[in-house]
C-alpha cells in the first residue's frame, strides 16, 4: 500500500487522501478538530514527561488516557503495542497447515525491495476444536509512521481474539454473521485507537478473508486486497477491488490495459478505519436473503487452489504469469506461495507482498447440498442484527465471474 493519508474529502490533507468517497458532498468533521499532517510524527502529552523514566510506550500512553477519561478499550487488540512483522519469506519459510484428507495451506509475507516496513499482516489458524474449520485473512495497512502496520496488526488481532471467544458455527448464515461481525469490530477497534495518538487518525487496512469447513467455503472482503479461485489452472473468479480505477472500469470510462498504469490505481473507496466514521464501509459479497445461490459461498471441487494476497502480488504480477504459477504449483501450496513472493521480487518488489495459498483435496460432503439449501431458507427468517448488517447501497452482487477459457479477470 502507498504510505499516503487516507483521508474522506472534506478533510484537511485530503487533496494527497488514498481513500475517495464518491458523495455528491463532503461531510464536515462534526467534532471540529484540527486534523495534524498526513506525514506528521505521533507527538508525546508534554504533561506526561516530566518523569524520564516513565514508559511512554504507545500501549502503556493509552491505557493511561483510557484511565483518565474513563473509556472502555473495546479490545485488547485495540491497545496492544505495534509487534515486529512477520519474518519476510525468503529466507523464513512459510507457515504451514494441513488438515488431513481435505486442505492443504501456505501463507507468508516480504516488505518488498523498497519499503522499509511491512504494513502487510495474514492470519491462518483453524477455528473451533471437534471439527475445526479453517480461516484465512490477509490485511494491508496504511497510513505510514506506524499507522498501516499497527492497523494490520490491530485488525489481525481483532480476528484472532474473535475466533477465540466465539465458536464455530454449523451453518453458513451464521458463519457469514460471525466473519461480518468481526470485520466490523477490527473497524471498531481501528477506530478507537486512531482516536488516541496523534498522526494516527487516518490508519486504516483491507482485508480479504475466508472461512473453509469440509462442506466448502465462505468469503468476504473490504478493500482491495484480492481472493482468486483457481480451477485447473486457471482462475474462475476474483474478488472486485474497491478502488476508483475499478469504479471507472465498471462504467466503461478506462481499459483494463489502462488501468494497469492508472495513477489513481491504489486509491481505495472502502477499507477499515482511514479516517472516516466507523462502521462506515463497503464489505462485500452481501448474504442473499432469496435463492440458494450465495455469491459469499465458495464451491471447491479437489484441485482447487485459492489465492489470498495483498496488492503487492497482484499489482506486481500479471494476471497470465500468475496463472502459469498456479498451474505450475498447484500441488505444493508451499512452493506457490515462495514463487508467487519471488515473481513479485523479481517484478520490481515496489511494496510489501502477502500470500496465502490453499488446495482444497476432497469432494464436499454429499450432504453439503442439501445443508446449504436447508440454510439458505433458515436464513429467509433471519435477521442478522445491527451489528452485522451492511451498508444497503452495496446489496447487489459483487463478484464476478471469470470465464474459465480465458482466465483473464
Amino acid at each position: 500500500m502507498n504510505l499516503e493519508d487516507v483521508r474522506k474529502p472534506g478533510t484537511p490533507g485530503s487533496e494527497q487522501g488514498r481513500l475517495f468517497e464518491p458523495t455528491s458532498e463532503s461531510k464536515p468533521d462534526e467534532r471540529n478538530e484540527t486534523r495534524p499532517e498526513p506525514n506528521a510524527e505521533p507527538q508525546a502529552d508534554p504533561k506526561r514527561a516530566e518523569d524520564p523514566d516513565r514508559d511512554l510506550t504507545p500501549a502503556k500512553a493509552v491505557a493511561e488516557a483510557t484511565a483518565e477519561w474513563e473509556i472502555d478499550a473495546p479490545s485488547e487488540a485495540a491497545v496492544a503495542d505495534l509487534e515486529p512483522p512477520p519474518q519476510p519469506t525468503p529466507p523464513a519459510p512459510p507457515v504451514c497447515l494441513a488438515l488431513a484428507g481435505w486442505l492443504e495451506a501456505a501463507a507468508a509475507t516480504h516488505p518488498g525491495k523498497l519499503r522499509s516496513s511491512n504494513e502487510d499482516r495474514f492470519l491462518l489458524e483453524t477455528w473451533g476444536d471437534a471439527s475445526p474449520a479453517v480461516v484465512v485473512a490477509v490485511f494491508d495497512g496504511m497510513g505510514g509512521h506506524g499507522g498501516g502496520d499497527l492497523a494490520a496488526q490491530i485488525a489481525c488481532h481483532s480476528l484472532r481474539h474473535h475466533l477465540k471467544v466465539n465458536p464455530a458455527p454449523d451453518r453458513d448464515p451464521d458463519r457469514f454473521e460471525a466473519l461480518l461481525k468481526a470485520v466490523y469490530d477490527a473497524d471498531r477497534d481501528i477506530h478507537w485507537r486512531a482516536r488516541l495518538e496523534l498522526g494516527r487518525g487516518s490508519m486504516g487496512t483491507t482485508v480479504i478473508m475466508a472461512v473453509l469447513t469440509p462442506d466448502g467455503g465462505l468469503h468476504l472482503h473490504c478493500g482491495d486486497s484480492r481472493l482468486y479461485h483457481y480451477r485447473d489452472g486457471k482462475a474462475i473468479r476474483q474478488t472486485k477491488d474497491h478502488t476508483i480505477v475499478q469504479v471507472l472500469l465498471d462504467h466503461g470510462k478506462i481499459t483494463p490495459e489502462e488501468a494497469a498504469t492508472h495513477p489513481m490505481r491504489a486509491q481505495l473507496t472502502s477499507c477499515l478505519g482511514g479516517g472516516g466514521d466507523p462502521g462506515n464501509m463497503v464489505v462485500e459479497p452481501t448474504w442473499s436473503r432469496e435463492g440458494p445461490q450465495q455469491a459469499a459461498r465458495l464451491d471447491l471441487q479437489p484441485g482447487d487452489v485459492l489465492l489470498l494476497c495483498s496488492d503487492g502480488l497482484c499489482g506486481e504480477v500479471p494476471a497470465e504469469d500468475l496463472d502459469r504459477l498456479v498451474a505450475d504449483f498447484a500441488q505444493d501450496p508451499k512452493a506457490l506461495v515462495e514463487r508467487c513472493i519471488q515473481a513479485a521480487l523479481d517484478a520490481g518488489g515496489h511494496d510489501n507482498v502477502t500470500v496465502v495459498a490453499l488446495r482444497w483435496c476432497q469432494e464436499a460432503h454429499p450432504d453439503s447440498a442439501d445443508q446449504s439449501a436447508t440454510d439458505t431458507q433458515t436464513e429467509q427468517d433471519a435477521d442478522l442484527g445491527t451489528d452485522g448488517q451492511m451498508d444497503p447501497k452495496t446489496d447487489q452482487q459483487t463478484e464476478r465471474e471469470v470465464e474459465q477459457e480465458t482466465g483473464q479477470p
